[in-house]
């Protein structure tokens, strides 16, 4: 499967923005009578409502059930993380981009004092470090 592009996840997240906000749960549709489910916000406004006969109960629609409750919060935190990952790979291939061309200039051969080269690789290392620090659930 190909990487998401930006468009992708923009028509995620416009999605997301557009659909009533989570979270959601799982509740009786009293409106709807016995055997009537509804897809509940925290303030209590109804999403969906959907009958349910009891054989769905235990064929595994509660699993369903779930993944579609969930949706909301775990699309945010998806679309959080894709972002997050794409920021860190942008720095990190700009500060190996600047690495590359300074060997490409040989400055750090070419140092009189060859520790100054190895002095420029470790800050540059720290650079790299401070991106990931930046970001959260990288340390």
């Amino acid at each position: 499967m190909a990487d998401l592009t930006d468009d992708q996840v923009d028509a995620i997240q416009a999605r997301l923005d557009a659909a009533t906000p989570g979270p959601w749960h799982w509740g009786d549709d009293d409106a709807g009578g016995a055997g009537w489910e509804a897809l509940i916000t925290e303030s209590g406004r109804h999403v969906i409502s959907s009958e349910v006969p009891h054989a769905f109960r235990v064929s595994g629609l509660l699993a369903d059930e779930d993944l579609i409750a969930h949706a909301p919060s775990d699309l945010r935190l998806l679309l959080a993380a894709v972002r997050r990952g794409r920021r860190i790979e942008k720095a990190v291939r700009e500060i190996a981009a600047e690495m590359i061309a300074e060997r490409d200039r040989g400055s750090l051969t070419q140092s009189p004092d060859y520790n100054l080269g190895l002095e420029a690789i470790a800050d540059d290392g720290e650079r790299i470090m401070a991106v990931l620090d930046e970001e959260p659930d990288c340390a």
